[in-house]
């Protein structure tokens, strides 16, 4: 499970973005 960490990073990084994202995508 040590290589799905930096993954679940990257979700708590982007996680501030996710309306931004959702406004382009949407």
């Amino acid at each position: 499970q040590t290589g799905s960490r930096p993954f679940w990073t990257k979700v708590a990084i982007l996680t501030p973005f996710w309306p931004f994202l959702g406004s382009i995508f949407g």
